[in-house]
């Protein structure tokens, strides 16, 4: 079995929030780790097609594997998802890989983006609005 379908099938599964913190994540981790560049792309181009349970577990894990493999997954998240709890996500681990990497590119979204993530201050729960503002607070609105 190739990596990406390990790592489908892996995300697919039906962990509970409390078994995928302790266990799924980690072993998600593990497989994009060994993600060759033909699985980076796949993964790329699947996400938007899978369920946004999918794409949240996997913008978690996405926090522990280099920026330069990451990023532009999560940033994507950002752009083209539209449920909260991928986007969520997707910001706290873009808020990980600045923390990880100072030093690194800065993040730069449209007031567009801008727009849409300040939005979710308005009904996220207190643990929610501090991803939130503290993304905002880290990017740069063009």
């Amino acid at each position: 079995m190739k990596i990406f379908e390990q790592f489908d099938e892996l995300v697919t599964s039906h962990y509970f929030d409390d078994s995928w913190s302790d266990d799924g994540v980690i072993r998600a981790v593990n497989l994009l780790r060994t993600f060759q560049r033909a699985d980076w792309i796949q993964l790329e181009y699947t996400w938007r097609e899978k369920p946004a349970d999918w794409a949240a577990k996997t913008a978690d894990a996405l926090s522990d594997v280099p920026a330069e493999y990451s990023r532009s997954i999560l940033q994507s998240m950002l752009e083209f998802s539209e449920d909260r709890e991928v986007l969520i996500q997707a910001m706290n681990s873009l808020n990980v890989l600045l923390i990880n990497n100072p030093s690194g590119k800065q993040l730069h979204i449209d007031s567009e983006l801008h727009k849409k993530l300040d939005a979710l201050l308005v009904t996220e729960s207190v643990g929610g609005k501090l991803v939130v503002r503290s993304f905002l607070n880290e990017v740069d609105v063009d």
